[in-house]
């Protein structure tokens, strides 16, 4: 539901001379004139920032800036370097009771939500995978894959998962630690 008082309204201009509270330093908010137009309460909503790094840096994180430059297509990447391996895992280790068909990456999607920047260039970097939880509905040996669903009575699934993963990577994107939903992955 919308909710004019808890809505944030966000400006973002490199124009310091002209919209920000001193041309010396582009940190000091918005200019005094452009507030004295504002009710308080617009005032408390308004939000001013330099540059759309500066912006991502307080919404999404201190790292999401530095690991979107090091990492353009770093989600994407993920994605198709590790996240099949790690929902693999993650399955066979903490849902032992269904067996799960196996994924690829053209199974699931990720999204980057946060990402904080942690000491030695690592980066803990969370976002919501969302894929379709597929099991075998029956005891036949064959693992079959995601592609198998519908062409075979042997999967049965659920309405699609959107589950919280956690990943501490490095610079090069290899994975050290990750976790679904709270839930360590062995790697």
């Amino acid at each position: 539901m919308y909710n004019e008082q808890s809505t944030r309204v966000v400006l973002i201009s490199a124009n310091v001379a002209d919209f920000a509270a001193s041309k010396g330093d582009p940190n000091s908010g918005l200019h005094s004139e452009y507030l004295d137009e504002l009710t308080a309460a617009d005032r408390e909503r308004l939000f001013y920032f330099t540059s759309v790094e500066s912006y991502t840096r307080s919404v999404l994180g201190d790292g999401f800036a530095d690991f979107a430059k090091e990492q353009p297509d770093g989600a994407n990447a993920l994605r198709l370097k590790h996240l099949p391996r790690i929902l693999n895992t993650f399955l066979v280790q903490n849902r032992p009771d269904r067996r799960y068909a196996t994924y690829e990456a053209d199974d699931l999607d990720f999204s980057i939500s946060y990402v904080q920047a942690l000491p030695d260039g690592l980066f803990a970097v969370s976002g919501i995978m969302d894929f379709m939880p597929c099991w075998h509905a029956n005891s036949s040996d064959q693992q079959l894959t995601l592609k198998d669903y519908g062409k075979s009575d042997a999967l049965a699934a659920d309405n699609n998962w959107d589950a919280h993963i956690t990943l501490i990577v490095d610079q090069q994107l290899r994975v050290l630690k990750a976790d679904i939903d709270g839930e360590a992955v062995a790697l």
